[in-house]
């Protein structure tokens, strides 16, 4: 009778809606004792119930079987001779781990070896379940100490090394090891048992759910570094360019999403530029309808092309024309991607007129207007690379680029980054003379002008730069001098504790002295003496611009007035080195500066024991 009882009891919890009435109804206190009765067709019908009534996952059945207590008898059939009852109970447990409520239990009563257990059962399905049992309790990470600990990693990767032809018991390991890489905590024990040399061999598997859950895994592990470089190491980079090619949309978003993730080493970046197919797969992916995998792929490019070495081979391959199209998206996310890998290749100076031949300045143009502060910062740092190579610098100007680098350059979108690019980009454009009068016109000098005293020294070096270069021309000095307190913050500049500072305040104030009408007026603001401290500098680069100045501010009688205090500042050896220059202002300066010291008879032993005599006899 109750083997009839036992056997009916398993048959109505077949049925969905009986599955929570028998829960509720007491039939769970007869299945555990018919479980425990110790006859073998008693305790597989209860077994075989008891998970029926646990594909239940919804509610509060499982909850419910576990206080009433059915962990118990399952516990003790797991270690049955007989196939069938442990196929019934390797099914409980799976399903049991299932649901995440029912885990904590699971781990409270030592489930897990006993589910471990299974995967050294002779039969296949008890293995599956199994299996499956650890990947579902795999889901959550408070559980994944225990699998550890109790050597559960371990034993799914001895399983998965002797799995031949059953597809889903491949299909749940490669689950287990997709939940236990999410957690971030197991990357470092993960690359120590070899689980990555695992995740490469299912891969290759024909089944699609199979090598899903194993490229989600490997995307999860490449955040890890060491992660990555295992992979790279074990040849698993061609293996997920092949995955790539799959008509499974899915595999395709995480074959790109797991490429982005390996792109962050240097090593792997080389390694996929230089495979077979890596480029021709990443710019397949950038013409996808998949917004996604559109996304991934032009982030992975950009990466690429933070490798000197790619870029060459990438602007070899035409991928700029693919970031072009891609700039033209309506998604912000594939925009900002795409100006970051334009912004990156046109750090090489050499492919700066093959960006600008492509068509993509005008992109990049647009891109600074975009609602996206990132799209601006990236958009820009492409401009300001660009305006590095001088044949560009007029087009830029000419396709309209000024406005909106001027809006950046003034803080308008509230992002640092952009402003300290801009004003470079700006820098470099000034560069080129014949940028001045417009720049000039749209408030460029006096923008700069006001970030002489910007919170960022960045910005403040590459603001005096700017001046610098605009102090150059001619044609500009009436009106920086006219600048609010330009020249007497340019001066005071010399004194900054800064090398590239004074530098490029030494490089203005140059500029500027060439004026006839102005140097007095540096002179009276008291140039000389922070000048001549700058002279003895120990940068060669800061002595010769000093000298320039000197050189300039000499003309209007300067040194005559004390050659002392200046023969104590600049040696002999260097005036002489300015007297035998091809340059004729430099000589001029020399011949200058060695007549003004030779005027005071006290100083021109000095002369002649620096050896200026037959450098003076020459030049005379």
């Amino acid at each position: 009778v109750q083997r009839e009882a036992a056997a009916t009891l398993c048959n109505i919890a077949l049925a969905e809606e009986n599955k929570v009435v028998l829960a509720r109804g007491g039939a769970l206190p007869a299945l555990i004792s018919l479980a425990m009765s110790g006859d073998k067709q008693r305790e597989l019908h209860s077994a075989a119930a008891l998970a029926n009534i646990a594909e239940m996952v919804e509610g509060r059945t499982q909850e419910r079987m576990i206080e009433e207590g059915v962990l118990k008898p399952l516990l003790r059939l797991a270690d049955s001779d007989d196939i069938e009852i442990r196929r019934e109970v390797s099914r409980a447990f799976a399903l049991f781990a299932s649901k995440r409520d029912s885990h904590i239990n699971l781990i409270r009563v030592h489930a897990a070896m006993r589910i471990m257990a299974f995967l050294n059962d002779i039969d296949d399905t008890c293995k599956r379940y199994g299996v499956l049992g650890l990947a579902n309790l795999a889901v959550s990470r408070d559980t994944h100490q225990e699998l550890f600990d109790v050597g559960a990693i371990s034993k799914l990767l001895e399983v998965s090394h002797t799995v031949t032809n059953d597809i889903l018991t491949r299909r749940a390991i490669a689950f287990a090891f997709n939940n236990i890489s999410s957690n971030p905590a197991n990357h470092i024990a993960c690359e120590r048992l070899g689980v990555i040399r695992s995740i490469i061999t299912l891969l290759h598997d024909v089944d699609k759910d199979t090598t899903l859950q194993s490229t989600i895994a490997i995307r999860r592990l490449c955040e890890s570094a060491r992660c990555r470089s295992q992979f790279l190491e074990l040849q698993g980079i061609p293996v997920l360019l092949v995955l790539g090619f799959s008509e499974d949309i899915e595999i395709k978003r995480e074959v790109a999403a797991a490429l982005r993730n390996l792109s962050l080493s240097e090593q792997c970046k080389v390694a996929i530029v230089k495979s077979t197919s890596g480029l021709g797969l990443i710019c397949d992916f950038m013409h996808s309808s998949d917004v996604e995998v559109c996304h991934q792929s032009v982030g992975v490019l950009a990466n690429l092309a933070e490798a000197t070495e790619n870029q060459g081979l990438m602007v070899t391959y035409g991928v700029l024309q693919h970031i072009k199209y891609v700039m033209r998206s309506k998604s912000i996310d594939i925009q900002r991607e795409a100006c970051r890998a334009m912004a990156n290749i046109s750090a090489e100076f050499s492919f700066s007129p093959a960006i600008v031949a492509e068509g993509s300045l005008l992109s990049l143009i647009s891109a600074m207007s975009s609602p996206d502060f990132l799209c601006q910062r990236y958009a820009v740092m492409g401009i300001g690379n660009l305006a590095s190579n001088p044949v560009n610098q007029k087009k830029i100007v000419q396709e309209g680029g000024l406005p909106s680098l001027i809006s950046l350059c003034k803080f308008d979108n509230g992002d640092l980054e952009s402003q300290r690019y801009a004003s470079i980009a700006l820098t470099n454009l000034s560069a080129t003379k014949g940028n001045h009068s417009v720049m000039i016109d749209l408030g460029c000098l006096d923008l700069m002008n006001t970030l002489l005293h910007h919170h960022d020294v960045e910005i403040r070096n590459t603001a005096i730069f700017c001046i610098a270069n605009f102090a150059s021309n001619p044609n500009n000095h009436i009106i920086i001098t006219k600048l609010p307190n330009c020249i007497t913050t340019m001066i005071s500049l010399l004194s900054i504790d800064d090398k590239d500072i004074q530098l490029h305040a030494v490089s203005c104030i140059r500029g500027l002295s060439t004026d006839a009408n102005i140097r007095l007026d540096l002179i009276n603001n008291n140039v000389l003496n922070p000048l001549l401290r700058l002279s003895k500098s120990d940068d060669i680069e800061m002595q010769m611009e000093t000298l320039a100045t000197l050189c300039n501010l000499s003309l209007c009688g300067c040194i005559g007035d004390n050659p002392l205090s200046f023969l104590d500042s600049i040696s002999v050896v260097s005036l002489i080195a300015f007297l035998c220059s091809a340059d004729s202002t430099y000589r001029l300066f020399g011949a200058v500066a060695l007549g003004n010291i030779a005027s005071s008879t006290p100083l021109q032993a000095n002369l002649l024991e620096g050896g200026a005599l037959g450098p003076l006899v020459t030049v005379a």
